[in-house]
């Protein structure tokens, strides 16, 4: 595929989704604004900062990849949520500040705390990520373990073309997870083409 007709998706700021950030990662005007006591640690988290802080750091970051956006490059902004992140009022507003702030980028979320998608979790979640424009990822991991993340076979409804990334390059992982995931979805699916075509 030439780079003419391709979009990236970037991975967001670490601080921006409430990983651990050592200081010195920080624009350097930005560092030189927090407080000693935090200044000082090895490490602060977004829950330490206070809004207008996140905003001058989440318009940095988008600074940063302004060149993707301009030139109409940029398929998303993902924000990967550690598993430390529930479902809580805090955490829906942190999620309703980001796609305010980023109305005009295509926002994808992943969360790695299962109670997002469990039974009692997965319609809200869903409805409300629908609500605020915020795309779903769903990381492919083994299950059967406490710590694994709910798979999710339905769509939402309205739901825009799936896109779907293979990112273990072990063997031939990637091919053969591809090939089961476009057997289910044309199985619940049916369309007319191939290829691409196939999912839109």
């Amino acid at each position: 595929m030439r780079w003419a007709e391709t979009s990236l998706a970037v991975k967001s700021y670490r601080l921006l989704t409430h990983h651990p950030t050592a200081p010195s990662s920080l624009w350097r005007e930005l560092r030189d604004e927090l407080p000693p006591p935090l200044g000082a640690k090895p490490n602060i988290y977004a829950s330490d900062l206070s809004w207008e802080f996140l905003a001058v750091v989440l318009d940095r970051y988008m600074a940063g990849i302004g060149l993707l956006v301009d030139g109409g490059r940029l398929g998303a902004v993902l924000f990967q949520f550690p598993r430390y992140v529930y479902p809580s009022r805090r955490s829906y507003g942190y999620l309703e500040w980001l796609a305010a702030r980023l109305d005009d980028v295509q926002t994808a979320v992943e969360f790695r705390q299962s109670r997002w998608m469990d039974d009692g979790h997965r319609v809200s979640t869903l409805d409300f990520l629908a609500a605020n424009g915020l795309a779903y990822v769903s990381a492919d991991e083994p299950q059967g373990f406490p710590i694994s993340m709910p798979r999710s076979e339905a769509l939402h409804h309205g739901t825009r073309p799936v896109r779907v990334l293979m990112n273990n390059c072990y063997s031939d992982y990637a091919v053969r997870a591809a090939r089961t995931l476009s057997a289910q979805l044309i199985s619940h699916h049916p369309v007319r083409g191939t290829g691409d075509a196939a999912f839109q």
